[in-house]
């Protein structure tokens, strides 16, 4: 006679997981920088989009071994597990793996590394896709798109370019969302050039607006008028995307610099200007002056990035804000990711080989 299968206690883990060994799994993804939206309000045919790039550091890294119930270690666990409970829910995870609960997965997940939060790195999207991302890999269930996973968990609700980035890497257009989409497509991604060093500036002065207090932001901002959106639009298709696919840094820095100014403008009723606050202003205005166009406000900042032409240049300009800001501005050198997220399955006891590659979504 046919045995129903039988649901495990709460005291005991499934017999799935007796049956089966998981190896150790290790997701890093890239960080994210915004170097602007399109538009706002509902007077364009598409809200939000813009562009942004994928940086080596500072990176998100999380990783998912054996543990007799689910439990978590490092930084952000509220955030991680909101985004397994979400993650679980959405893909029937207890269908598929014979358990009733989150609680019941037996899986430690450790946040190992993670970006600074509300600083302009989208570190909440990267942290809540890749800690169900390593789930996912490490219970070996099928992957979802990344546009199925970013909404399962709430995430590129605007300009979807930390999802995108996530699964691509490089630099990316997001080409905005309409009334009907849940997240926005991509318009255009390509490899960024990695001889151009990116210099990250982290100014002292209160962190980037988030969640309720970032929508209440975006509910008093005038909407974009059509004018604007098309001028914006325009800037990215004949002059950015052609420099960064010809590597010409000329062209690229003066109109990156001016599509991050004009996108700024737009929350010039929050911000007080184009850019949040008189630190990331005054820091911004330093780096053109010492010869380094292309700079901007990564996202609602207050993370200042520039693009510089070489290492060399790279070099003098973190030394010029050390000595200009001292204590007051933390500075490192970075360079695009054209990978996007890497997955590493580590061998096990049982002699199974170690795995490491980019990640397929």
């Amino acid at each position: 006679m046919v045995q129903p299968i039988r649901k495990p206690s709460r005291n005991e883990p499934p017999a799935l997981f007796i049956l089966n060994s998981f190896l150790p799994t290790t997701v890093s993804a890239p960080g994210r920088l915004h170097f602007g939206l399109f538009a706002v309000g509902d007077l364009v045919p598409r809200q939000f989009g813009g562009i942004g790039l994928m940086v080596e550091e500072p990176r998100t890294v999380i990783r998912a071994t054996a543990a007799d119930r689910f439990c978590q270690t490092g930084e952000e666990q509220t955030l991680c597990r909101q985004a397994a409970e979400r993650w679980f829910d959405a893909f029937d995870v207890a269908s598929q793996l014979q358990v009733q609960s989150v609680e019941d997965l037996p899986v430690e997940l450790n946040a190992v590394q993670l970006p600074p939060r509300h600083s302009g790195l989208g570190s909440g999207t990267q942290i809540a896709i890749t800690s169900t991302t390593t789930l996912n890999q490490f219970f070996q269930l099928p992957t979802p798109s990344i546009a199925e996973l970013s909404v399962a968990v709430g995430r590129g609700t605007r300009s979807a370019i930390g999802s995108h980035g996530f699964a691509e890497g490089g630099f990316l257009v997001a080409q905005g969302k309409s009334a009907n989409e849940a997240i926005a497509s991509l318009d255009f991604h390509t490899d960024f050039p990695r001889d151009w060093p990116i210099v990250l500036m982290f100014p002292d002065q209160p962190v980037g607006l988030a969640g309720e207090q970032e929508q209440a932001a975006f509910n008093k901002i005038p909407g974009t008028t059509l004018e604007q959106y098309s001028a914006m639009r325009s800037l990215v298709k004949d002059q950015i995307v052609p420099a960064v696919v010809q590597a010409d840094y000329k062209s690229f820095a003066e109109a990156l610099f001016d599509f991050g100014h004009r996108s700024g403008l737009y929350f010039e009723s929050v911000q007080g200007g184009a850019y949040n606050g008189n630190a990331v202003s005054s820091l911004i205005d330093h780096v053109r002056q010492a010869g380094i166009p292309a700079v901007g406000q990564t996202s609602w900042g207050p993370c200042v990035f520039a693009v510089a032409e070489d290492t060399d240049r790279a070099t003098a300009l973190k030394e010029s804000v050390r000595q200009k800001f001292g204590n007051h501005c933390q500075v490192q050198i970075t360079r695009a990711d054209n990978s996007g997220a890497l997955l590493n399955q580590k061998a096990n006891l049982l002699g199974q080989s170690s795995v490491s590659h980019r990640l397929e979504t």
